[in-house]
């Protein structure tokens, strides 16, 4: 699975990945190097993040019909007492 991204977007991680580069360790690194880099490390790490936002929408989805369902029990109606 791919990550696709903007071309400007791409273009200004590849501009902070190179800048994070020289400045931790001392190394300068051209464009075409640092695009490597950044779909390498997206390709590794991708499936952890996106998994991970899976588990927080699931999350989400989860906790917002537990809602709803109680919401709907809270609509039940008592049949009417014998007088």
């Amino acid at each position: 699975m791919a990550i696709r991204l903007p071309k400007e977007e791409k273009a200004e991680y590849v501009r902070r990945l190179q800048e994070f580069v020289e400045a931790e360790f001392d190394l300068e690194i051209g464009e075409l190097a640092t695009e490597f880099l950044l779909d390498f490390v997206a390709e590794l790490a991708g499936p952890a993040y996106y998994n991970e936002a899976l588990e927080d929408a699931r999350a989400v989805a989860s906790n917002r019909a537990d809602s709803i369902q109680e919401e709907i029990l809270a609509l039940r109606k008592e049949p009417p007492r014998r007088r």
